[in-house]
C-alpha cells in the first residue's frame, strides 16, 4: 500500500493515496488518516482516525452554518419607520406640503453609490403632466438619521428625535452602536459642511 507523508511538529500523517483526490487537505481526503505521534517508537500502535465524507460534511455544516454573533446581520429599520421619519422630515421642510390632497412619498430605494440610505421624494401628484417634488429625503436604515437627499444637510427636529430614539430601542441600537454605525449623509463628501 502507498502511503504519502506529511510531517508537521508533533505528528506524522501518513494517507493513502487513493484517498487524496485533488490537494491533500481537501474533504475527501480526511478518509483513511494514520495518526501517530512523531518520532515516538515507543507507543503502543498508531491511532486511525477515520471520518467518513457524511461525518467531515456534518462537521462543516455545523461550523460554517450555525448562526454566529459575529456574522449577524445588523437589524435595520422597516419601510413605514422610514416613511415616519420622513414625513417627519417634511414637516421641518415644508410643514404646508402634508396638508395637500394628493401629498406622497415615492420611496426609491438604496443608491448604488451610498448604500446605507433608502432615498425618498415627497411630491404632489395633483397635476397629470407631473408632479411637484417637494423634497428628496435620504434615510439611513441602520441609524434612522434622515438627511436633505440633494445637498449635504441633517434634518432635526424635537418629534424626528423622538421617532429615532423609539426606533433604535427597538433596534437595540446602545449609543456606542450608533457613533460606530453613523455615517455622513449623501453627499457629504470633503470639504462640505453639515
Amino acid at each position: 500500500m502507498q502511503y504519502i507523508s506529511a510531517q508537521h511538529t508533533r505528528f506524522a500523517i501518513r494517507m493513502k493515496r487513493s484517498a487524496l483526490p485533488m490537494t491533500w487537505w481537501g474533504v475527501s481526503g480526511l478518509e483513511g488518516v494514520l495518526v501517530r505521534p512523531y518520532n515516538s517508537r515507543r507507543s503502543t500502535g498508531p491511532t486511525i482516525v477515520q471520518l467518513t465524507r457524511t461525518r467531515c460534511f456534518a462537521f462543516l455544516t455545523v461550523v460554517f452554518l450555525l448562526p454566529s454573533p459575529i456574522f449577524a446581520a445588523q437589524p435595520t429599520l422597516t419601510q413605514s419607520e422610514e416613511e415616519e421619519l420622513v414625513y417627519a422630515a417634511v414637516l421641518v421642510d415644508s410643514p404646508r406640503a402634508l396638508q395637500l390632497p394628493n401629498f406622497g412619498l415615492d420611496p426609491s430605494g438604496p443608491d448604488k453609490w451610498d448604500p446605507a440610505f433608502d432615498f425618498y421624494q415627497a411630491l404632489d401628484d395633483a397635476d397629470p403632466d407631473g408632479s411637484a417634488v417637494f423634497g428628496t429625503y435620504a434615510v439611513n436604515r441602520s441609524t434612522g438619521d434622515v438627511w436633505n437627499g440633494i445637498m449635504c444637510s441633517e434634518y432635526k427636529s424635537a418629534r424626528l428625535r423622538k421617532l429615532q430614539s423609539r426606533f433604535r430601542k427597538r433596534l437595540g441600537l446602545s449609543p456606542a452602536d450608533y457613533s460606530r454605525l453613523r455615517v455622513p449623509g449623501p453627499l457629504c463628501g470633503p470639504g462640505t459642511s453639515n
